[in-house]
C-alpha cells in the first residue's frame, strides 16, 4: 500500500511541477510582452488561475505523505513522545475530514460546472475537468491522512 501511495504521490507531484513550470513560463512571456512589446498575452490570468488549483492539490499528496508540513513544534517538544504522537494522528484526523470534504466539495462543484455549461471567459475552456481532477487529488490525500493515523512511529 505504501509503495503505491508514494508512486500515486510522485506522479501527481510530477503534474503539479509541470503546472508550475508552466505557469512560470506563461506568464515570463506575458510579462516580456506587457513591458517590451506592450502587448500581453490575454490569457494568461485565466490559465494561471486553473494551473494555481493544479498545482496546490496536486502537490498536496507528497507533502502529506513526506510530512512536509510546515509546523511548530513549541509545545509539543515538552510533551511525552506518547502524546506528541496522539496529537500527530489526531492532526491527520482532522486534515482528513477537511480535505474528505473539500473533495466532496470541489465533485459537486465540477458537476455543477459540467451541468452549467461553464468555461473561462477568453479561452472558452471548460472549468468542470480542472475541479474533477482538484477532487480526485484531494480524495487521495485524505487517503494519505488516514493512512497516517495508522502508521506506526518512526515508519
Amino acid at each position: 500500500m505504501l509503495k503505491i501511495s508514494k508512486n500515486i504521490a510522485a506522479w501527481t507531484a510530477a503534474a503539479a511541477s509541470i503546472c508550475l513550470l508552466a505557469i512560470m513560463v506563461l506568464t515570463f512571456v506575458d510579462v516580456i510582452g506587457r513591458y517590451l512589446f506592450d502587448n500581453a498575452l490575454p490569457y494568461t490570468v485565466e490559465l494561471v488561475q486553473l494551473g494555481m488549483g493544479l498545482v496546490v492539490f496536486l502537490g498536496l499528496a507528497m507533502t502529506t505523505l513526506e510530512k512536509g508540513h510546515i509546523s511548530v513544534d513549541v509545545m509539543t517538544g515538552m510533551l511525552p513522545a506518547s502524546v506528541g504522537s496522539l496529537l500527530a494522528r489526531f492532526g491527520f484526523a482532522l486534515s482528513a475530514l477537511f480535505f474528505g470534504l473539500i473533495a466532496w466539495w470541489l465533485f459537486e462543484r465540477g458537476l455543477s460546472f459540467r451541468k452549467d455549461g461553464l468555461t473561462t471567459d477568453v479561452l472558452l475552456l471548460k472549468v468542470w475537468p480542472v475541479a474533477i481532477v482538484m477532487s480526485v487529488a484531494a480524495a487521495f490525500v485524505t487517503l494519505v491522512c488516514l493512512y497516517q493515523i495508522f502508521q506506526r512511529d518512526g515508519e
